[in-house]
């Protein structure tokens, strides 16, 4: 969709394709007035001039931030005036989609803590909320002016000169959306006022920042690093989309005039640091009602609620109630991150080096960075001696979807009992799905009948270390009530199978180490896309060009590069590990 501007893409083709498949929720019919619903914005359906309040989709999230990826879910609001309920988008909506052949994987869930209607749309994955305003007069919009079709990339076949109300938002012009504003609160209940947050918050954001071609640059980088590095999961207890966006936004209002190489280097020097479970904050805490009418809801605060003051990676939303985003965040990922951030501190601090050296008439240094080395993986399945795979299986495309989703969802309790610092055991969890492709070939068409029980197969991976003088770990507790809860599940159906497997290092599976990685449906994580990485690299590398040369205190200082990656803190430390751990003795382990 917009946001898009050729980062990855040579043709304007790929955003036309999210904002026609995002146009298409805008037709859908308003079955309380009898009325077309239309979209604003880039999500524009054709719109039609209407006497009663419409319908209004608005995106956010990576789409709305002009960083969407092109196998990205595009988040939407749709925003109802009302005498809509929450019972008819979850009722009649819900039986549309049902019966558009264009609609596949139709997963609502009305009982989430943000309610959402999830689906494909002509194959684009769409995660829809609702919020209804009390003054529908608010939604009496005029249709936006029309747009030429042959800007948003239309095929050949289409008639010359046709239009549509769709504004050129392909990351060249700034998107025009409906704007919400504090009084939209009024009326609404806490699953409401959630629900209109993720707007709220891109829209703040967009605010806030002083370059948005400087904060979209850095913020693509930032999360394809992080998904490479395989830190992007907010369900795994990593950070997610607005996580990775509130911590760039953070950089780039402090960084006021710096190019996107500058706020990275910055950002992986800044947040290497960071004295956790310090918060990152993006102005003071908004604890009060914003305007009259509004219910007063609870916010962050460690000094009041216990629960919150035990949260180690505090990162709040700009917008009330003030929340802290990254509540999901454990030990061992925050380990991970840490360590992570370091690395990247050390590699954009070698890029700038080189750089300066060869401004200066210099020879390039021999092994000197590369911004490609930012974004290279696999390492992670060479610095450990010991992983537990865990896969989940099922018989059939339907079976799987349902099934992945409650395993994903439970993977993070797995993870915190592993660690476990009194037995001496660190686990390193990597937020990747892995497909074992031979497995997922034999049931290609889905049917699972002719595939075996097992025709769909994915594994994701934690590593294992352990203290100086440990021998014996007995983890089959943990992983064995682990299996227990989940295999118990009131509606699992035969096929529908959670294993976990001990490994060495040496006894990987190949498919770890290749290139290509299958994604899983219905999660949010995405596959590597390499054109996008080098497209993001080619962007960096044109920047840092721009830039000219580093200052001095661009430099990073190398010394958290190594140890338990700066953590400091104060929480447990990484634990001095063996550098030999294939010399001891490992018994009781799973597998």
């Amino acid at each position: 969709g917009g946001g898009l501007g050729g980062l990855y893409s040579s043709s304007a083709g790929d955003a036309a394709v999210d904002d026609e498949s995002a146009a298409s929720v805008g037709d859908a019919p308003d079955d309380e007035s009898g009325d077309a619903a239309s979209a604003s914005g880039p999500l524009a359906g054709v719109a039609r001039p209407h006497p009663r309040p419409r319908v209004v989709l608005i995106s956010f999230g990576s789409y709305r931030l002009g960083v969407h990826r092109r196998d990205g879910d595009i988040d939407a609001l749709a925003l109802c005036p009302p005498h809509c309920t929450r019972a008819d988008f979850f009722g009649s909506l819900v039986k549309m989609l049902k019966d558009d052949e264009r609609v596949t994987e139709l997963h609502p869930v009305p009982g989430a803590y943000t309610p959402v209607i999830k689906f494909y749309l002509s194959g684009v994955p769409i995660d829809l909320l609702f919020a209804r305003l009390a003054d529908g007069e608010k939604l009496r919009l005029p249709p936006l002016p029309p747009v030429p079709l042959e800007i948003l990339g239309a095929s050949e076949e289409g008639a010359e000169g046709e239009t549509a109300p769709v504004p050129p938002s392909l990351g060249i012009a700034p998107r025009e959306e409906f704007e919400l504003d504090d009084a939209n609160l009024v009326g609404l209940d806490e699953a409401g006022v959630r629900s209109l947050n993720g707007v709220r918050v891109a829209q703040r954001l967009l605010r806030l920042v002083p370059d948005l071609d400087t904060y979209r640059l850095t913020l693509r980088a930032v999360k394809e690093w992080a998904l490479i590095r395989g830190l992007y999961s907010n369900v795994l207890g990593f950070l997610g989309g607005v996580n990775w966006a509130i911590l760039v936004a953070w950089i780039c209002v402090r960084n006021e005039g710096a190019l996107a190489p500058v706020c990275l280097a910055r950002f992986m020097r800044t947040f290497s640091r960071w004295k956790w479970p310090k918060p990152v904050m993006l102005g003071p805490i908004a604890s009060s009602p914003p305007v009259p009418g509004v219910a007063p809801l609870s916010v962050w605060n460690p000094r009041a609620n216990p629960r919150d003051a035990a949260q180690l990676m505090p990162i709040i939303t700009p917008c009330y109630p003030s929340m802290n985003s990254s509540y999901n965040v454990g030990q061992p990922q925050l380990r991970r991150i840490q360590q992570e951030l370091c690395r990247g501190e050390q590699i954009v601090n070698g890029i700038a080096a080189a750089g300066s050296g060869e401004r200066g008439g210099g020879r390039k240094q021999r092994n000197a960075y590369e911004w490609e080395d930012l974004f290279a993986g696999k390492d992670f399945f060479r610095q450990h001696g010991h992983y537990l795979q865990v896969n989940i299986m099922a018989r059939n495309a339907e079976d799987f979807r349902t099934w992945f989703g409650l395993c994903e969802s439970r993977l993070r309790i797995l993870i915190a009992g592993l660690e476990s610092p009194e037995y001496g055991v660190q686990c390193y969890p990597f937020a990747k799905f892995f497909r074992e492709k031979t497995l997922q070939a034999q049931g290609a068409d889905g049917g699972g009948e002719d595939g075996g029980p097992h025709s769909h197969v994915t594994s994701f991976f934690v590593a294992l270390r352990f203290a100086y003088g440990v021998e014996n770990v007995d983890l089959r507790s943990c992983t064995e009530e682990f299996l227990y809860k989940v295999n118990a599940w009131d509606d699992r159906k035969w096929g529908m199978d959670l294993t976990i497997e001990h490994r060495t290092r040496e006894h990987l599976p190949p498919f770890v180490f290749e290139e290509d990685d299958d994604d899983c449906s219905g999660s949010e994580m995405r596959k590597t896309d390499r054109k996008t990485t080098t497209a993001t690299v080619q962007a960096l590398r044109a920047a840092a060009e721009a830039e000219g040369t580093k200052a001095e205190d661009d430099r990073p200082d190398l010394s958290c590069a190594s140890g338990d990656g700066g953590n400091k803190s104060g929480h447990a430390s990484s634990l001095p590990t063996n550098p030999s751990p294939h010399k001891r003795a490992r018994k009781n382990l799973p597998g």
